[in-house]
């Protein structure tokens, strides 16, 4: 290569952050020729992957010494990961999991750099030897994931499996089509109507104030005069319309004229809907008033004042409200999450797992507003608690999903996520929710149905209902088939 084009290609690393393609690449740097043989590339993750449960062995033993009892979990996870049979590794994991240290070893990240790079050096020969070899994606996957689970924005092996994007954002053609179905459905959804008479007399009457309405299809929403304007509540309607619509057609296979339905139908009976009015105030201020003067529950009264986004949905009100802090990023996600609880609550009746409420919750509400912030609670939403969820966005909360899975952070979600409760649930494990109703959604959705029928808190216990909706199906081969389709999906 002539010392112009090193030097162009240098330029191009350090100003676009992206080398150059395969016909601008050093062929003489990369490690062994082709493999055509999807066999014989199996043989050679092996080979890479062996040397990799070493390292990880050899960080373990460093951390024994150390008495860093949570780091030596950690790294002998891992190598156990890759060889399950391995003896050593069996016989250097503690027999319980130690609680994570307020401060970890630190020689942890430079364990952590030092596999990554290892990697990428090992693995990620294996499927540039495979790429060059022309197999197929099919035979490069198992060495794709395994290289992903050392670095989630490892390009090559995401182009292997198929997934689209850049660092941080990847998505698969599925998911792609997904959102884009979902953008439509915003952009063609009927706009709200705006009503001359409020049809709310005695709540303004309480409130002292006057409010300007909308009424779509199966909400309203409402605002102070003159200080909300007619976009922003169109805006609150509509995300809770489109939630409405996908989760009829897309969980209830309920066809409608915003997202149609390729679903089969559920048989799920359909009680009269009560449309919920979203109710936007105009500061705290207001939404003390609103505590005092309307809220006949005293414990919402004092909780309320705490959260951004206050439900009296499940008391005579039947309002969901919130104050000026909803305005911008929230507009979408507020409606479309509280939506999406609405549905469930109306259409299955309330007290199911609370595991399922926040991963179908955040489900569609994530896609209605491309947002992961809020944090839902049974009297509202956006706790302003240290717990409260901060993922970002969308793409962010299958990030976070997916460090949560690859570090050994959350439970598996069949086995013990179904019985936790809010509080047992951060959000890493709310993240994973997520992407368990995204897999249920897409390989066990009539058993998701039958779940949410039969899963009433108080009349039997969780195990009872996940037997009845997964009959002969355990929930350590559930989580197994959920863990090989993530692999696959995020």
């Amino acid at each position: 290569m002539s010392v112009s084009l090193r030097f162009l290609t240098l330029f191009w690393v350090l100003i676009v952050g992206v080398p150059l393609g395969p016909a601008f690449a050093d062929k003489k740097k990369r490690k062994g020729s082709p493999i055509k043989d999807a066999k014989k590339l199996a043989k050679r993750q092996l080979v890479a992957e062996k040397k990799l449960v070493k390292e990880h062995l050899r960080f373990a033993k460093k951390f024994d010494k150390a008495k860093a009892k949570w780091e030596l979990w950690f790294e002998v996870k891992l190598a156990l990961r890759l060889d399950p049979k391995h003896k050593r590794a069996q016989r250097l994991l503690p027999e319980f999991q130690p609680a994570l240290p307020d401060k970890v070893h630190p020689g942890f990240t430079l364990a952590r750099k030092t596999l990554k790079a290892m990697a990428h050096d090992e693995l990620g020969a294996v499927l540039d030897r495979g790429q060059r070899g022309g197999l197929s994606g099919e035979a490069l996957a198992p060495v794709a994931q395994s290289l992903l689970r050392y670095d989630a924005d490892f390009a090559p092996a995401r182009t292997a499996l198929g997934f689209k994007g850049r660092k941080g954002s990847w998505l698969r053609d599925s998911e792609l089509t997904t959102q884009a179905r979902y953008a439509k459905a915003f952009a063609t959804v009927p706009a709200p109507k705006l009503l001359e008479t409020s049809p709310f007399p005695k709540l303004e009457a309480a409130l002292g104030l006057k409010l300007i309405v909308v009424r779509g299809a199966h909400c309203f929403a409402a605002g102070v005069s003159g200080s909300t304007t007619q976009a922003e509540l169109e805006t609150l309607a509509k995300s809770a319309e489109v939630a409405y619509a996908a989760m009829h057609a897309d969980l209830l296979g309920q066809p409608n004229s915003v997202f149609g339905s390729k679903r089969q139908a559920t048989g799920v009976k359909l009680k009269p809907w009560r449309a919920p009015l979203y109710l936007m105030l105009d500061g705290k201020k207001q939404h003390q008033i609103y505590l005092d003067k309307v809220v006949s529950n005293e414990e919402l009264k004092l909780v309320g004042r705490s959260l951004t986004f206050v439900s009296t949905w499940w008391r005579a009100e039947k309002i969901l409200v919130s104050d000026s802090r909803a305005r911008g990023k929230y507009l979408r996600e507020w409606p479309s999450q509280h939506m999406a609880g609405q549905v469930i609550v109306q259409r299955f009746g309330g007290r199911r797992p609370t595991y399922l409420l926040q991963g179908l919750t955040r489900y569609y509400s994530a896609h209605v507003s491309r947002e992961a912030r809020i944090r839902a609670v049974p009297m509202g939403s956006r706790s302003r608690d240290k717990n409260r969820m901060r993922a970002g966005d969308y793409a962010q909360l299958r990030g976070l999903a997916r460090w949560a899975l690859d570090s050994f952070k959350v439970d598996p979600p069949a086995k013990l996520g179904l019985y936790k409760t809010l509080n047992a649930m951060n959000r890493a494990d709310n993240a994973v929710a997520t992407a368990f109703i995204d897999f249920l959604l897409a390989r066990h959705r009539g058993a998701l149905i039958k779940l949410l029928q039969v899963a009433d808190e108080k009349k039997r216990s969780v195990e009872e209902s996940y037997a009845e909706a997964f009959p002969g199906l355990t929930t350590e081969a559930l989580d197994e088939a959920f863990a090989a389709w993530f692999l696959e999906n995020y």
